[in-house]
């Protein structure tokens, strides 16, 4: 019987969007994320053509510039050379790739919300702007990946000493393209800005656990 769940829930998840994987949308990632990740990007008749990575930093209340740091270079590490890497060592990808999806979706003036800055209450407030502009569940889902993004970066922040208390936090995603295959020895991997959010408040969900986030990347 579990095997059978397990087989439907994957099926669903791999098949195109329909109506059914679509009602279960929420279940089916919350079972197979981040575990059992499955995708028809590698496929033809659209492969994937670019890969997006994360870039995160703390802002200061007057919002003096700060340097980026990459939140994905420690995951690329940890795949590099390694037969057997950790399910985790791709996350801020999948996040990158997800949020950038989910943006591309919105309309201007939706799009032009995440680009504004928030200090408090952030995503309330976020909310609250997109009321005007009539709010969909493409917006719904940009805002959770938008909340989830801020979240793993402020960990990932504090894992390294780098948010002080009271500072903000800013991400953007990175995208370097896939080079052509009879180009792929002598192309460089140069990164694009797909997209820079405006700055956050800090958050930290309901039973994380810093010490073993910041454990977590030390094993990476």
């Amino acid at each position: 019987m579990i095997l059978a769940v397990h087989i439907f829930a994957m099926f669903l998840w791999i098949a195109p969007r329909n109506p059914l994987n679509q009602a279960l949308d929420r279940p089916l990632r919350a079972y197979v994320l981040p575990m059992f990740q499955q995708s028809w990007s590698l496929f033809a008749p659209d492969p994937i053509s670019a890969a997006y990575y994360l870039e995160v930093r703390a802002l200061p209340q007057d919002l003096t510039e700060t340097e980026w740091v990459s939140a994905s270079d420690v995951e690329l590490d940890g795949l590099l050379h390694n037969p057997l890497p950790s399910t985790a060592t791709n996350i801020t990808n999948k996040l990158a790739t997800q949020f950038n999806d989910a943006f591309g979706k919105l309309p201007a003036e939706q799009q032009q919300i995440f680009t504004q800055g928030f200090a408090e209450d952030s995503w309330a407030e976020m909310g609250q702007q997109a009321i005007s502009t009539s709010t969909s569940s493409d917006f719904t889902r940009a805002l959770e990946l938008d909340k989830a993004i801020t979240g793993y970066a402020t960990q990932f922040l504090k894992a390294h000493d780098l948010l002080p208390e009271g500072h903000l936090v800013q991400y953007r995603i990175l995208r370097v393209a896939a080079p052509n295959f009879d180009d792929r020895h002598i192309a460089e991997n140069t990164a694009t800005i797909s997209l820079s959010a405006g700055y956050r408040n800090q958050i930290v969900f309901d039973g994380q656990d810093e010490a073993a986030f910041a454990r977590a990347l030390e094993n990476f």
